[in-house]
């Protein structure tokens, strides 16, 4: 009976550590945007991709792997399961933007791979106001939806991450009119 208990035991141990957890395939464009439309919005004008940007991946607080996106404006990243990470765009000049991914509730499923297509809009920083609390802090998290075997942006907290930026901007762009009068 100890045998053919530690047999299946040992059988299921086989099948679980051979089970490969799927892959999270982050990507999309870095594109520059003007903050003058975020604190006065305009009509909506051509995209200007950006190149030179460099992508910062980190995962337990250790930088895994660092580059900069393609001249196009691409950038894609290959995130393993079971993990959580810290994504930051940034480029010298302009305000960074990170993002969590939390792959850590991924289970092996028949998928191979998840696709989370994000395009990362990076807004130069302007001579007036203070924008490292927002460089700090993920401007949006996702993580695993295991209802829907998925993985979700937490849009209440993107919500709450853009608010924080709009006031920002429009702080600096009041503390500059100030100090031009």
């Amino acid at each position: 009976m100890k045998k053919l208990t530690l047999s299946i035991l040992l059988a299921l141990i086989a099948s679980v550590a051979s089970a490969t957890l799927p892959k999270v395939l982050f990507y999309g464009n870095v594109i520059a945007g003007d903050i003058g439309d975020i604190v006065a919005p305009t009509e909506k004008v051509d995209e200007t991709y950006m190149n030179g940007v460099m992508v910062t991946i980190e995962c337990e607080g250790e930088v895994i792997r660092e580059y900069a996106n393609r001249s196009t404006g691409f950038y894609s990243v290959i995130l393993d399961s079971g993990k959580k990470y810290m994504v930051t765009f940034s480029k010298d000049g302009f305000i960074s933007k990170r993002f969590e991914i939390n792959t850590e509730a991924v289970v092996p499923l028949e998928k191979k791979s998840f696709k989370m297509y994000t395009d990362v809009t990076l807004f130069e920083k302007p001579d007036k106001g203070d924008f490292s609390a927002y460089e700090k802090q993920p401007v949006a998290k996702c993580k695993y939806n295991n209802a829907k075997q998925r993985l979700d942006w937490d849009m209440d907290y993107a919500r709450m991450a853009f608010n924080h930026f709009v006031k920002t901007a429009k702080n600096a762009e009041a503390t500059a009119s100030v100090a031009e009068e």
